[in-house]
């Protein structure tokens, strides 16, 4: 009975955390940072790459919140993730089987020149389902390969 009134809670937490808080919806994009942008940071939206020489950020809650990098200012592209285990919930259960868990962030980071000719960078938080489609369309629109920033985005990007 006490382990059901602990996972009750749980759950109860769980459901009320903000979403920042509990992770980022699948086909999302959360912009994490970068230089030389008015978007604040930690704001969710969309990259859309449907343009022919744009790669547009919108973010969700004010559509006149948007940035574009033209492909062709690209100068890198690099994918990282960050693993972390819910060690909190398995102490509040006291059970081990949600250390078994793992919660995986996607990051991207994008260098391009700007239209003064100033190098920039931005961060974005990418939602597991965006992935790999946003992947695969960023190295054929900039022609730039993608560098993996650690060992578990190399087994994503399949690179030795």
């Amino acid at each position: 009975m006490r382990y059901l009134v602990l996972l009750c809670m749980a759950l109860l937490v769980w459901s009320i955390l903000p979403s920042s808080a509990v992770g980022l919806d699948g086909k999302m994009v959360r912009f994490t940072g970068g230089s030389g942008v008015s978007i604040p940071m930690g704001a969710p939206g969309h990259l859309k790459t449907d343009h022919d020489s744009l790669l547009v950020f919108t973010v969700v809650d004010d559509a006149r919140l948007r940035m574009s990098i033209p492909y062709k200012a690209v100068t890198g592209l690099e994918y990282g993730q960050e693993v972390s285990r819910r060690v909190a919930m398995a102490l509040a259960l006291r059970s081990y089987l949600p250390l078994l868990s793992k919660t995986r962030k996607h990051f991207l980071t994008i260098d391009y020149t700007d239209t003064g000719g100033a190098p920039q960078t931005v961060v974005f938080e990418l939602g597991k389902e965006v992935v790999s489609p946003l992947l695969a369309i960023l190295e054929a629109k900039t022609g730039k390969k993608i560098v993996p920033q650690d060992d578990e985005a190399r087994k994503t990007l399949n690179r030795k």
